[in-house]
């Protein structure tokens, strides 16, 4: 079948046999008919600049979101990355119900592009938080802050027999440079690439 630009400039070399040429002259463009309960008839009427406008401002709006919710996660990441972890669940939670309304705002033809453009929002959402900041801040976060080195130094070490397994408990925690590196690269590739790895 011919894409609709092929239709539109009517480019009858895009056919293999002018024999399905309209009336011996027009190129169209067939597809197949959405399902009759999946069309959004209240919307049937907007204009394409209609949609593509509302489509904009939601987008705007969403991304004005991710802005806000970066602003208030990276104040809970300051008090404690415990409370960052949780303000990003939270809101994993919340950010669906409020692209549900935003996308309830535009105009669709189908319920399947509804459902499209909701999709998009909310993976766009959650690739920022659970991509960025589960692997850049969290993982980091706890490789700073060593929370089994101080339970070994702090709780471990006091409580130690001898002074040599109290030693021990004050070596820090081991970790593989290949790791390290991974975890790098990862982020290298999410952010060149914008895909996820992992």
């Amino acid at each position: 079948m011919p894409g609709s630009v092929k239709s539109s400039r009517n480019d009858i070399s895009a056919l293999s046999d002018p024999k399905f040429l309209f009336r011996r002259n027009h190129v169209l463009s067939v597809k197949e008919p959405e399902e009759p309960n999946t069309i959004r008839w209240q919307d049937l009427n907007a204009g394409t600049w209609q949609m593509i406008k509302e489509k904009s401002i939601t987008f705007l709006c969403t991304m004005i979101a991710i802005i806000l919710v970066a602003v208030v996660v990276n104040l809970a990441s300051k008090a404690s990355t415990v409370g960052a972890a949780f303000t990003i669940s939270a809101f994993n939670v919340v950010f669906p119900l409020m692209a549900k309304l935003l996308t309830n705002l535009e105009s669709h033809s189908s319920e399947g592009s509804k459902q499209t453009s909701l999709y998009y929002k909310i993976c766009l959402f959650r690739w920022v938080y659970a991509l960025f900041f589960a692997d850049i801040v969290t993982t980091n976060a706890l490789q700073l802050l060593d929370p089994f080195g101080h339970i070994a130094r702090h709780w471990a070490a006091p409580r130690a027999k001898t002074q040599d397994s109290m030693n021990l408990q004050f070596q820090g925690t081991v970790f593989e440079l290949a790791e390290r590196y991974t975890d790098m690269t990862k982020f290298d590739a999410n952010v060149e690439t914008g895909t996820s790895v992992g």
